[in-house]
């Protein structure tokens, strides 16, 4: 690890941190695209309290049963965090409570819905309360599962005219990291350039937008940002890191990727949705300034990108048959700047150049149609190092 074993736990004084959770299991029971953020902080040994963000989907039916578009519930809870640490504060129980509101809103309307007037949208109140047991790994990262039932009023509906209910309360299981923002024992940066340099493991996530540069699949047809994009066109975009600093200059890294656009037929008919995967091998070269502190940098990778056809739209009924399902290649080259909050957790934005290749789509009556694209991410994300080689 690195850290020594008694720099790993918990402690009795105020400590700001972040939580991320991810929700990956909870498809079980129908929950999907689950995301959770905390910001908050320990105001002693057993209380502190925090301000949790959670995004989640659930499907909306009509009286027939039929799923006619999903539902997103975006809560907002302040809460308060009950500790009971225990193990020379290395593992870490603990309660969690709260109030808040719910934006509950529409959206991805599937066959069922198409032409039907539905109408789904409000806040609501929110009221969270679960368990949690976390793990110290080292000074300033813990690691833990969090089960929360999210109790959300119910929503008033009308779909086709018809008046009815949709209760979005929901049983959440999670696994995460708690990343502080200070240490119980500072120590020197890993990058300080009098110490002996080692090799370190690291796992990051980030989250931003990007926007279409090149969208022109070929005749007629056309990438589009999506009806919730930003500022009309910067489409939402995640990820997830693997990677590993060999030197104070050089890493590698994997990256997985993923995003949607619409696609557009003719320039007037929106038929759905074009979801994008890619998974890219990458190098990044470093060059640490301010001790350590500020870390600049460049990167480039080759990789494979997975892309198909989902969410269709109403318009869709007029193109049967469309399949641009498959693997093509992609590259992406960038730079970016990470700044060290303490010795194993950091910020960073990133800006990056991406471009993929070969695309096929089919269109009934048209010709096989290829196409390449092109796209500009702007990201922000954090990075946790876990160990030492």
């Amino acid at each position: 690890m690195a850290g020594s074993s008694s720099r790993a736990e918990d402690s009795d004084r105020f400590r700001p941190y972040m939580q991320w959770r991810s929700y990956e299991w909870d498809t079980i029971w129908g929950v999907d695209d689950a995301n959770g953020i905390s910001v908050g902080a320990n105001l002693d040994l057993h209380w502190g309290g925090e301000l949790a963000l959670d995004a989640f989907q659930l499907g909306l039916r009509n009286t027939s049963d039929k799923l006619v578009a999903e539902l997103t519930a975006i809560s907002l809870v302040p809460q308060a965090r009950f500790r009971w640490p225990m193990l020379d504060n290395r593992l870490v129980p603990y309660a969690i409570a709260g109030v808040g509101a719910s934006l509950v809103q529409f959206n991805d309307r599937k066959s069922a819905g198409f032409g039907v007037d539905i109408k789904a949208d409000d806040w609501r109140m929110a009221i969270a309360s679960g368990l949690g047991i976390e793990y110290f790994l080292d000074d300033e990262i813990a690691f833990g599962f969090e089960g929360k039932y999210m109790l959300i009023d119910p929503l008033e509906t009308s779909i086709g005219g018809v008046a009815g209910e949709r209760d979005m309360s929901s049983f959440m299981l999670s696994f995460g990291l708690r990343l502080y923002f200070d240490e119980n024992n500072p120590r020197p940066l890993a990058d300080v350039p009098d110490r002996p340099a080692s090799s370190r493991f690291y796992f990051g996530m980030r989250a931003g937008a990007h926007t279409i540069l090149d969208g022109n699949w070929g005749p007629g047809v056309k990438l589009a940002p999506l009806a919730n994009s930003w500022a009309h066109s910067l489409n939402q975009h995640y990820g997830f890191t693997l990677g590993m600093n060999l030197n104070p200059n050089w890493s590698v890294e994997l990256g997985l990727d993923g995003g949607e656009t619409d696609i557009r037929i003719d320039d007037k008919y929106e038929v759905g949705e074009y979801a994008q995967a890619a998974v890219i091998p990458q190098i990044r070269y470093r060059y640490p300034i301010a001790r350590g502190r500020w870390v600049p940098y460049v990167l480039a990778g080759g990789g494979m990108l997975y892309a198909e056809f989902n969410d269709a739209k109403p318009q869709s009924v007029l193109f049967p048959g469309i399949d641009p399902k498959g693997f093509y290649p992609v590259v992406r080259g960038g730079l970016g700047l990470e700044y060290f909050i303490t010795r194993n957790f950091s910020f960073a934005g990133e800006a990056n150049y991406q471009y993929t290749w070969d695309h096929e789509i089919t269109l009934p009556g048209r010709p096989t149609i290829h196409g390449d694209f092109s796209t500009f991410q702007a990201l922000l994300m954090f990075r946790v190092y876990l160990f030492d080689l």
